[in-house]
């Protein structure tokens, strides 16, 4: 029996109807009325996005972006028992009709016209989109690909999955439909993951065709010169929105991007106590709330998990670090110290792919230190960087290969960076240089954001005239150089008491 299936009715039976005819007859009109759907039904027209939380958004080129967050926004969606599902108007295997329907949605066009898995492969391998998975390698799959597992045109028994992100090594993560006849996010090893009723590897990828690589942007939360709070966003071109005011005002601000395309802040109010509030993805806030407890705090970091849970770090108003975790429907864990009742002066935490953790801080000594969390919420303990480099600020974010970049302000005023292998092995910090000059920047505040595109984006107060400057970090390890945010409404730069990017 097919693993994806158990119960249902898989494609095992499928193969076992091959003597009668009729069955397979049906698949093939299936496909058939899978092109007709396609044609003649689709909800979203071809070129056209959607918006997760108001419908069609008009015409654009859809993004590998677009086509991960509308799967991403399925995972737990469940068929019934007799795997009549919401993708298509019929009662049979779905994989492929979760794939289709997630790359429509998206905005792809044109989409495979069969619902059968293999079948979607071979259309693929027509338009010259298949990417053949070699023996022992993880080949060439990108977020918004379709997996496919079994040879192209192979018939029935295989199975399709959205690539949700490239984890590093032979690991990815896809999201797929008729899983247990739901819809399931899962970290597989590319190389030996099996599927589908003739339990078959990985056979390649089918690229999602007219698609632009596109990439998340990045959100922006800034405390100004009197503490008031705005918000502005640089899209995957590299434009920017434009400041916006938050209502509230706040000493200490951190964002976070989440998986699903919204956005959550954490900030600490005027009154020293921890608040948080979160960004629909359709722009909307939801308006600031104390976290349960009232808990005050000196310096808070938050950090979003793929699996679309976030973490929070917080310097307690008793100097101790505490973190705690809020689910992805809402509901929070409670502060606890962490191990060690380590004292801080700030702190930050990046959320990695594998759902671990790590976080940064300076210590009452003001030496940096970092440890992990991994996923099932075990500690690795706080060890000093190699050379116990002290800091007034840190900032610490994490890339889609596993790696993390990190970011100071050392004692010395100058701005600071690093990387972190996934092995553990460090870089050693190197200084960035200022605006238009070899001469090292100075700042007062940091904060880093990892992309899922690679490239990283660092945002500091400068530290004589508290202006906001902005650099991005490419894949290959290039800096574009500090450039200055404008203000609200205006091209005088913006001057900030602390920043964040997420």
């Amino acid at each position: 029996m097919n693993a994806f299936e158990p119960g249902g009715r898989n494609e095992m039976r499928m193969i076992a109807a091959t003597k009668s005819g009729p069955r397979l007859r049906i698949r093939r009109w299936f496909g058939s009325l899978a092109m007709v759907l396609a044609l003649s039904v689709g909800a979203v027209a071809a070129g056209t996005g959607y918006d997760l939380a108001g419908g069609a958004t008009g015409a654009y080129a859809a993004t590998r972006d677009d086509i991960t967050r509308v799967a991403n926004a399925e995972v737990g969606y469940a068929a019934d028992a007799n795997q009549c599902n919401k993708y298509a108007s019929l009662c049979d295997d779905w994989c492929a009709m979760f794939t289709n329907w997630v790359w429509r949605t998206a905005g792809v066009s044109p989409v495979p016209d069969s619902f059968v898995a293999t079948a979607v492969g071979q259309w693929g391998v027509a338009r010259n989109l298949f990417k053949p998975r070699p023996p022992n390698s993880v080949g060439d799959p990108q977020p918004g690909d379709i997996a496919v597992y079994g040879a192209p045109g192979s018939g029935q028994g295989g199975h399709v999955s959205i690539v949700f992100s490239v984890d590093g090594g032979n690991r990815i993560t896809t999201i797929d439909g008729n899983y247990s006849n739901r819809v399931a996010k899962r970290q597989i090893d590319a190389t030996t993951a099996t599927a589908g009723s003739r339990d078959v590897r990985i056979s390649g990828y089918v690229t999602p065709p007219n698609v632009t690589a596109g990439g998340r942007g990045a959100h922006v939360v800034i405390s100004g010169m009197d503490n008031a709070l705005y918000h502005e966003m640089r899209l995957p071109g590299g434009q920017w929105t434009g400041f916006q005011p938050l209502n509230g005002s706040a000493s200490r601000v951190s964002i976070a991007a989440m998986p699903d395309g919204t956005a959550q802040a954490v900030v600490i109010g005027q009154d020293g106590v921890v608040y948080h509030e979160g960004r629909h993805a359709n722009g909307q806030w939801t308006g600031f709330q104390p976290i349960p407890g009232n808990t005050k705090a000196k310096d808070v970091a938050i950090a979003a998990l793929p699996d679309n849970t976030s973490q929070v770090a917080i310097v307690g108003d008793d100097d101790i670090v505490h973190h705690q975790g809020r689910h992805a429907n809402g509901q929070w864990t409670g502060f606890q110290p962490i191990p060690g009742n380590t004292k801080a002066k700030s702190v930050s935490i990046a959320g990695l792919p594998d759902n671990t953790s790590q976080i940064l801080i300076t210590g009452d000594d003001d030496v940096v230190y970092h440890q992990g969390r991994h996923a099932n919420g075990q500690w690795t303990g706080f060890q000093p960087l190699t050379g116990n480099t002290k800091a007034k600020d840190v900032t610490i974010a994490g890339l889609p290969d596993r790696s993390s970049q990190v970011v100071i302000v050392g004692d010395d005023d100058i701005v600071y960076h690093q990387g972190r292998y996934p092995n553990g092995q460090w870089t050693g910090f190197q200084p960035l240089n200022g605006m238009g000059t070899t001469t090292p920047a100075k700042a007062k505040r940091v904060s880093i954001a990892g992309l899922p595109d690679s490239t990283s984006q660092i945002l500091i107060t400068g530290l004589n005239d508290d202006v906001v400057y902005h650099q991005l970090r490419n894949p290959n390890g290039q800096w574009t150089g500090f450039q200055p945010l404008n203000g609200m409404g205006t091209t005088t730069p913006a001057k900030a008491t602390d920043v964040a990017i997420g």
